[in-house]
């Protein structure tokens, strides 16, 4: 992500987010950024270390978002840190399609577990410490009419 893109408030599309370490881009720059529709990938969380900094990116916040993926590239440092981000990375309860990788922590946040939500689809990938999945996944299950 460009290092500052936060100032381009009315931008509408934004495809990918890279969380870089240090001096690079922030996940705090989403934030500004209220109008984003469609797809939204957001990689490196990783790099997040302050769990208040997903917080004022503002997820929920992105009412005209469709697809949101949160993806953990490399090794967490703190396990603990990756919970709080995710807790506070929360979409909004129109969002379609989830996907969450690299997660490293043995529980998902209460969010996804709320029956407000209205996805189609949930992808889990490399999250091999959950050991809830299935609780997680069974109301978005459709029942099969024969």
């Amino acid at each position: 992500m460009l290092i500052q893109i936060g100032r381009l408030r009315s931008l509408q599309v934004l495809t990918t987010s890279v969380i870089g370490k240090g001096s690079g881009s922030t996940i705090e720059e989403l934030g500004k950024l209220p109008n984003l529709h469609g797809n939204l990938i957001i990689s490196g969380l990783e790099n997040v270390v302050n769990r208040k900094n997903a917080l004022i990116a503002n997820i929920k916040g992105k009412k005209h978002l469709e697809s949101l993926s949160l993806k953990w590239i490399g090794y967490a440092n703190d396990s603990q840190v990756a919970k709080y981000v995710l807790d506070n990375l929360q979409p909004c309860s129109s969002l379609k399609h989830l996907e969450i990788d690299g997660y490293c922590r043995t529980r998902f946040p209460s969010w996804l577990e709320n029956h407000c939500f209205h996805m189609i689809a949930i992808s889990l990938h490399d999250c091999e410490y959950c050991m809830e999945i299935f609780c997680i996944l069974l109301p978005f299950f459709q029942p099969i009419q024969s």
